[in-house]
């Protein structure tokens, strides 16, 4: 993602706030304009904090080893693993499930987000720990993805690394990271598409690259869809925000925003046609093409007369 791993800055900000238009953002990197220079510091805690490529898999080693432990207990099924649990041994086994309510609770949820606990069962085996390590595994990426996204947001490495430290301690993500469920799942793809689309309007890119960014970010959404339907508020939100960059940038010089000019020449420069495969084409194909479930049609009679008892 462009100059993103290069040498963070904790004062970027101050320096934004004296220049409308400093060089880190001009560049698209976080490299500092004043101060924080890891090579005159000797700490190591601030050298870590400067560098984005140390600091994201460190994040994401602790935060893996942090939702890990005790993953196995309870030993039972909590919250909704009775249902999603034996929708992803189904996947193993690769047959239905017998009881009718899991099934019809099968065909009421997209299956992607099923298949990857199934990679979770498969490899650590079916037992607690394999129902929920995919989802611990899921959780530690959001956590590297919420400090890449406050990165691009912010310039600011410690910021970032601070709103990461927040995340990790997030009763949600926690409890989400340690069950069998699809919600870590559905964060993981959201958080990430988050991080793309923010690249590809924040970061001094190539067109080409610019496209290709704006255009995962929409895959990626599309796979949160195939997890659980929620996904389909942050791809509106995500069009409205497009809609309006796109709007700052038709208007007349004197009257833009400047604080918007350069997202919204960035969104100029994806172009509406790369718009509309990034916000409709890529989220559309990739949940569909992973949540069409083949059903025999002696199948789908028996649940459909099923739901009509």
């Amino acid at each position: 993602m462009g100059n993103l791993f290069r040498n963070g800055s904790s004062s970027v900000l101050e320096s934004t706030s004296r220049d409308p238009q400093p060089a880190a953002l001009m560049h698209g990197s976080i490299a500092s304009s004043s101060g924080g220079n890891p090579s005159r510091d000797g700490s190591v805690l601030t050298r870590i904090l400067h560098r984005p490529a140390i600091t994201a898999p460190i994040l994401g080693a602790v935060s893996l080893l942090f939702f890990l432990a005790g993953i196995g207990r309870p030993s039972i099924t909590k919250l909704d693993e009775g249902l999603f649990v034996p929708e992803a041994r189904s996947f193993l086994l690769k047959a239905p499930d017998p009881s009718s309510l899991i099934q019809i609770h099968s065909l009421a949820k997209p299956p992607l987000g099923k298949m990857i606990m199934a990679i979770g069962m498969k490899v650590a085996g079916d037992n607690p720990f394999g129902w929920r390590v995919a989802a611990a595994l899921c959780g530690a990426l959001t956590l590297v993805a919420v400090y890449l996204w406050a990165l691009l947001l912010l310039r600011d490495s410690r910021l970032a690394s601070f709103a990461a430290g927040l995340t990790l301690f997030n009763n949600f993500l926690f409890v989400m990271s340690r069950v069998g469920m699809m919600d870590a799942f559905l964060m993981v793809f959201l958080m990430w598409s988050l991080v793309a689309y923010t690249a590809a309007i924040a970061l001094d890119l190539g067109v080409g690259r610019r496209r290709f960014l704006f255009i995962c970010a929409g895959v990626l959404i599309g796979l949160a869809g195939a997890c659980k339907w929620n996904a389909i508020d942050t791809l509106a939100a995500l069009v409205l925000v497009s809609l309006a960059l796109l709007w700052v940038a038709r208007r007349a010089p004197a009257d833009s925003i400047p604080s918007l000019s350069r997202p919204a020449q960035s969104i100029q420069q994806i172009g509406v046609l790369t718009l509309l495969l990034g916000l409709v084409v890529a989220p559309v194909t990739a949940s569909s093409g992973t949540s069409a479930q083949r059903m025999s049609p002696t199948r789908s009679l028996l649940l459909l007369g099923t739901l009509g008892r």
